[in-house]
């Protein structure tokens, strides 16, 4: 029995009830073992289902960093709002001071304590906003790079310096 083609197909599960398949045809040539045709098949599905996985991943990391990136302007803020309104309150501390009230210098000591915590803080949340948006950058590049080449038939990963978590079923 001479076999003229192999076909290799596979179904993956993407979560939520949805599901993508992945599949080639290869005609066998004479000289060609139909096995070895469809064991290339197999990885080759299994290359292509890979790059696909990558591109959703770096994907779902980027709605991730933008989540991220929100909740830390959100506590710059929040500092922000609450160093202005220590500033107010020191500001008015030190005019009782002025006028011989013993009890605001207490009161004025730990108010400046606060506010220099709250600075250091701040400082960090414009730290982390930083290094949050170098990498949603990086991954941004990533992405459009990948998305090219997917564009162009190349389902290579090589180069790209991406890591993700393996799934469960990774095992090739």
């Amino acid at each position: 029995m001479r076999i003229k083609e192999v076909q290799y197909q596979r179904l993956f599960t993407l979560g939520n009830y949805n599901n993508e398949r992945i599949g080639f045809v290869a005609e066998v040539n004479e000289n060609e073992d139909a096995n070895k045709v469809l064991g290339e098949l197999f990885f080759k599905v299994l290359d292509v289902e890979d790059c696909l996985e990558t591109y959703r991943f770096l994907l779902r990391r980027i709605i991730n960093i933008n989540e991220q990136i929100e909740h830390t302007e959100r506590d710059i803020a929040r500092t922000q709002s609450r160093i202005a309104e220590l500033k107010v309150t020191i500001d008015e501390l030190v005019e009782k001071i002025k006028k011989g009230d013993y009890d605001a210098r207490l009161r004025h000591a730990c108010e400046t304590e606060s506010l220099k915590t709250l600075n250091e803080r701040l400082e960090d949340y414009k730290n982390l906003l930083e290094k949050q948006n170098r990498e949603k950058k990086e991954l941004q590049q990533k992405l459009n790079e990948l998305a090219e080449r997917i564009k162009n038939g190349n389902f290579s990963l090589e180069g790209l310096e991406i890591q993700r978590p393996k799934q469960d079923f990774d095992f090739y």
